[in-house]
């Protein structure tokens, strides 16, 4: 039997160093050591598609109950609305 999925949604900043995903990876690891859980990171640059993430998500959860999670989302209201838009489709 497969490991239930979960997917932590985060923001990633080209200009910035890769620390900005230091804590979602942590979260992901921690969630792994001490759950049934696969937890996989998705970093969304400021320029991205909302119905290709969607799809991500999508992929990376494999037909598993859709828990997602949002880390770091930098005060960007796109990250924000994408949160509300998945919690309405379920």
């Amino acid at each position: 039997m497969s490991a239930s999925k979960m997917v932590i949604v985060s923001n990633y900043s080209y200009e910035q160093d890769n620390y900005s995903l230091l804590g979602p990876q942590t979260a992901a690891t921690i969630v792994e050591d001490n759950t049934d859980y696969e937890c996989n990171v998705l970093a969304i640059g400021r320029d991205f598609d909302k119905k290709l993430a969607k799809a991500c998500i999508a992929k990376l959860l494999d037909g598993s109950k859709p828990i997602v999670g949002f880390g770091h989302l930098a005060e960007r209201r796109d990250l924000y609305d994408l949160a509300r838009e998945l919690k309405e489709e379920g």
